[in-house]
């Protein structure tokens, strides 16, 4: 019986983008571009932006302009961007295709404000019909704590019923306080396979 009830409990499942569905071209080009050897006051600074640009505090140029300065100085904003966009398709969302059938899908982004769309372009990956809750539409990022309520709230979703997959476990802290099933993405499709598994899920 125990069994069976676990088998139809989750109804929704909740996708991180970057480097879950698409390249993270974004944490690519950090670490070619050697972010994390620059002074701290720097990285600092970086990030700062990054993040305000994903709350709509800052817009993508800023972000774009302060990438150049401290990483690529030799590079123009859109060969910046350019890169950025050409992210490749991960194998999840071969999956996401599948499971969309059975459950509710939503994705969670930290993002800027009209990439999803740029990268549905560049990328092919029709996120049509698909629930974006996009950061900076939102003025909040995960692991923000009220980025999960909301979600939680507009989509009337119950937490016990609710899966999300993120490649980062700070991203799952919040969402797991809350009652919601948290899975870890390790670049590793047949794990996420294995973990969807075990909580019952149908692909």
């Amino acid at each position: 019986k125990f069994l069976l009830f676990s088998y139809i409990m989750i109804k929704t499942i909740i996708f991180d983008f970057g480097d879950v569905l698409i390249e993270d071209r974004v944490d690519k080009f950090e670490k070619i571009r050697g972010l994390f050897k620059l002074p701290k006051t720097d990285q600092k600074k970086y990030f700062n932006i990054l993040h305000q640009s994903e709350t709509g505090k800052k817009t993508t140029e800023d972000f774009l302009k302060i990438t150049k300065k401290l990483l690529a100085p030799k590079f123009s904003l859109k060969q910046i961007e350019n890169y950025i966009l050409n992210a490749e398709i991960l194998p999840p969302y071969k999956l996401l295709n599948k499971l969309k059938k059975y459950y509710r899908i939503l994705i969670l982004s930290n993002n800027q404000k009209n990439w999803p769309q740029k990268f549905a372009k560049e990328t092919k990956i029709n996120l049509k019909g698909i629930p974006f809750i996009n950061s900076v539409k939102v003025s909040m990022r995960k692991p923000d704590l009220k980025i999960y309520q909301y979600a939680i709230k507009k989509y009337k979703l119950k937490p016990k019923e609710t899966v999300f997959i993120d490649d980062q476990k700070k991203n799952l802290i919040p969402a797991k306080k809350l009652g919601i099933k948290t899975i870890l993405y390790q670049q590793n499709i047949y794990n996420l396979r294995l973990k969807l598994k075990k909580l019952g899920i149908k692909f």
